[in-house]
């Protein structure tokens, strides 16, 4: 059983070219944001690529589903040594 306030460091990435692709297509009024967000985040995670991230998932590979299972699949690994 996992036990409440157990954390599991998860980094679930895409394209940028994805994420322009993704705002578009839902319409989002903010796209530019959008990018400067995935910018920085990638600026930040170039600074810091020797953080522990327990798992990483690409989101153009896999669907939400299959990264659920995956997530919940390394949560119960983890937590059961």
């Amino acid at each position: 059983m996992i036990r409440s306030g157990q954390w599991l460091t998860v980094q679930l990435r895409c394209a940028r070219e994805t994420t322009l692709n993704r705002s578009l297509e839902r319409g989002d009024s903010d796209t530019l944001k959008r990018l400067a967000a995935w910018d920085e985040t990638a600026g930040d995670l170039a600074r810091n690529e020797a953080f522990p991230f327990a798992l990483t998932l690409d989101s153009d590979h896999l669907s939400a589903r299959q990264s659920a299972v995956m997530i919940a699949d390394a949560l119960f690994r983890q937590h059961s040594t």
